[in-house]
């Protein structure tokens, strides 16, 4: 492969013989030159991958290394296989809309999120476009650490990818939305069980416990079985070139969260009616407030 400097280099050369060479033997030349072109553009293309398949590949990477937001890193003299593991994360939001994002792409905002958070402050749980905070009339200020989501139109079966920042990048956020009201309706001490090894049913219990912002709890044996489950199947489908597998699995975990959340409203309401005693209800999770702005997150 030539780079596109070497590039450069011979299609000059390749003009500086154009008179002194034969008819023939420049023609040769150009059929040369349209090798390179044709070599070259592979090239780039080969080094410039689409946007989902970076992500799907951090993905993969923060599985490996143990440092994604739904597996605990537990010292090894501490790893039973009984020992109980708790992991609470809050949904990741539009700052603008206050949606709660779903699926793969959730999960990759929480990674991004958790990475960019240093060991003094917590991880942001919302997120925004340039674009989104200057329809507010405020921007994003310089430097700010960026990630980049795909979406995906099954219509024109194209793929658009947009950067985000976290809320805390904005210049003033007093500007923005106020954030949504976070009373669920669920009782306060809510915690989500998983004793699920398969990615689907795991990744689906794990965003219920974020949407709620409640407590998952699984245990080391579960834990491990489902990330060598998770490990074999995306690098199964990486190999075959599928790298939109994990947005697969993203997509029947989000069906099981709504699933999970919707059998145990059911169950609660059931419950409630049964015993027809007030319940306590979940309250708002503390966050940190911004002290110019006043922007809770």
């Amino acid at each position: 492969m030539f780079t596109i400097y070497q590039y450069y280099a011979i299609l000059k050369a390749s003009r500086e013989i154009r008179n002194i060479v034969p008819r023939n033997t420049f023609l040769q030349e150009n059929a040369l030159m349209d090798q390179i072109k044709s070599e070259l553009s592979a090239s780039v293309y080969a080094e410039r991958k689409p946007y989902f398949q970076l992500n799907a590949e951090k993905f993969l990477d923060s599985v490996k290394n143990n440092t994604a937001p739904f597996l605990m890193d537990v010292p090894v003299p501490l790893q039973e296989d009984t020992q109980s593991l708790i992991m609470r994360s809050a949904a990741v939001r539009s700052a603008e809309t206050g949606r709660v994002f779903r699926g793969t792409n959730q999960l990759l905002a929480q990674i991004a999120l958790k990475e960019m958070a240093s060991d003094i402050t917590e991880p942001d749980t919302a997120i925004i476009t340039y674009q989104q905070a200057k329809n507010h009339g405020t921007f994003i200020k310089k430097g700010s650490p960026h990630f980049t989501l795909t979406s995906y139109d099954a219509e024109t079966k194209k793929s658009t990818a947009y950067r985000y920042f976290p809320v805390s990048a904005v210049a003033d956020e007093r500007k923005l939305p106020l954030p949504p009201d976070w009373n669920t309706g669920f009782p306060f001490d809510i915690t989500i069980k998983c004793t699920d090894t398969d990615p689907e049913k795991y990744l689906g219990k794990y965003l219920a416990a974020a949407a709620l912002c409640a407590p998952f709890e699984t245990d080391m044996k579960t834990m491990r079985a489902f990330k060598e489950n998770l490990e074999k199947d995306l690098e199964k489908s990486f190999a075959e070139g599928r790298h939109t597998r994990v947005f697969e699995l993203g997509n029947k975990a989000s069906e099981i969260c709504r699933d999970t959340l919707r059998d145990m409203g059911n169950e609660f309401r059931e419950n409630k009616h049964r015993t027809h005693e007030p319940v306590e209800q979940t309250k708002a999770p503390e966050r940190r407030q911004s002290r110019e702005s006043g922007y809770a997150r």
